[in-house]
């Protein structure tokens, strides 16, 4: 007995048969998208680790005699997390209630900004520099780019005012550094830091991918470079469990006017000078921009001493003139 199909039945059958061929086609086409898209995501964000900045790791011999004839102790703080961070402490003098804090690089420690603590000495200002997470001494198995270490920097501006309470606080960062500084400028609404200095700061996370990408895949569309963002942050997300979009200095210098000093290197190869003059564009208040000409990534110091104190002590003069 066989089965009987009428011509009717005919058009409904191909209509099924391409309904069907329709859903896995596009089955097919999500997941070779979602996995092309998690593939080059994993790749976009490995590649940050390599973001690493230039300046020395260790501190100079000249400053670390003058370290040894002034009163410093390591310190240390445990971050919301519950991880270990270590630092230095240098007084300049016994009565000085004024701090200013130090914040290194990625893939640096707190010797890469030993340099800058000359000029805030001299002005008597006490120093305090110290390892950021996963670096240098201090506990930690992952750095986040600014995420989780803007919440320590918090917890060393607490450290600092429960030390001397209603002393004024300075910031001074570099590189990555820099943006942890920038980005706490959008949460100093109780004005307990007097000023910021931004050393070669990126603009947003997405800012920087994007303009990687474009340097190492050469790719400029717009629409490419938001896609492969949003997998980078996908997977960083599912990795790391924060967001890539949250870690913006330029959404941050936004909230409040604190003064803010922005130095950039004019031959940046890593983050370009550009994005501090888009945030010094911004920015609101107080704020004083020098591009170092011809210095590369984390670098302006180095290429300039004399000229990069100049431009700090000019700064801070501007600040208590007013």
């Amino acid at each position: 007995m066989g089965i009987e199909i009428s011509f009717t039945q005919l058009p409904k059958i191909r209509k099924r048969k391409i309904q069907r061929w329709l859903v896995i086609t596009l089955l097919v086409l999500f997941i070779v998208i979602n996995t092309v898209g998690s593939f080059i995501g994993s790749k976009v964000l490995s590649s940050l680790e390599a973001l690493s900045d230039k300046s020395a790791p260790t501190a100079s011999l000249a400053l670390e005699k003058k370290l040894e004839r002034l009163p410093h102790s390591d310190v240390s703080i445990v971050s919301k997390d519950g991880l270990t961070l270590k630092g230095t402490y240098v007084r300049a003098s016994s009565d000085s209630k004024n701090t200013v804090i130090l914040i290194p690089g990625l893939n640096s420690s707190r010797y890469s900004v030993q340099k800058f603590s000359e000029i805030y000495l001299g002005r008597g200002f006490n120093v305090l520099m110290y390892d950021p997470r996963a670096q240098g001494e201090s506990g930690g198995k992952k750095i986040s780019y600014g995420y989780h270490e803007l919440e320590d920097l918090t917890c060393w501006i607490n450290y600092i005012w429960s030390k001397y309470p209603y002393g004024q606080i300075g910031i001074h960062g570099e590189s990555f550094g820099a943006a942890a500084a920038l980005m706490e400028s959008g949460l100093n609404s109780d004005k307990r830091v007097k000023f910021y200095v931004a050393d070669s700061s990126f603009t947003s996370m997405k800012d920087l991918i994007s303009y990687n990408i474009t340097k190492s895949y050469n790719i400029k569309n717009k629409y490419l470079q938001n896609v492969m963002f949003f997998y980078t942050d996908l997977i960083c997300r599912v990795k790391n469990g924060y967001s890539l979009y949250k870690i913006s200095p330029l959404n941050s210098i936004k909230q409040y006017s604190s003064p803010v000093l922005f130095i950039h290197g004019s031959a940046d190869k890593i983050v370009p000078s550009s994005m501090s003059k888009t945030l010094y564009e911004n920015k609101k208040g107080t704020k004083d921009i020098y591009i170092m000409n011809g210095a590369d990534h984390g670098l302006s110091y180095t290429s300039n001493p004399e000229q990069y104190k100049k431009v700090v002590n000019d700064f801070l003069d501007k600040i208590y003139k007013q």
